[in-house]
């Protein structure tokens, strides 16, 4: 693991480590591949396998989309999203 990718990694870490009901935390490449983090360790996704590849890429496409704006609000460093998980019988 490269040294950027490893200070990624700790990043993902302190996040997850400020509150255990954080489920994910991930570092998102612009080609929509996970370059550090993920699901939390025993913690089961809640998407298909298939899907979390899907998410990763709807998010690279959504920072993208946001540089169209840099002018008017200036660059984006980071991304945050939330959801509040349903409860699944």
């Amino acid at each position: 693991m490269s040294t950027h990718n490893n200070k990624l990694q700790k990043l993902c870490d302190a996040i997850f480590a400020l509150n255990s009901n954080i489920r994910f935390a991930g570092v998102v490449n612009n080609m929509g591949t996970l370059v550090a983090g993920g699901m939390r360790q025993s913690v089961k996704s809640m998407e298909h396998k298939g899907d979390s590849s899907r998410l990763y890429l709807e998010s690279a496409i959504r920072s993208e989309m946001r540089k169209d704006f840099d002018k008017e609000f200036g660059k984006t460093i980071y991304s945050f999203s939330a959801a509040q998980a349903q409860d699944i019988p």
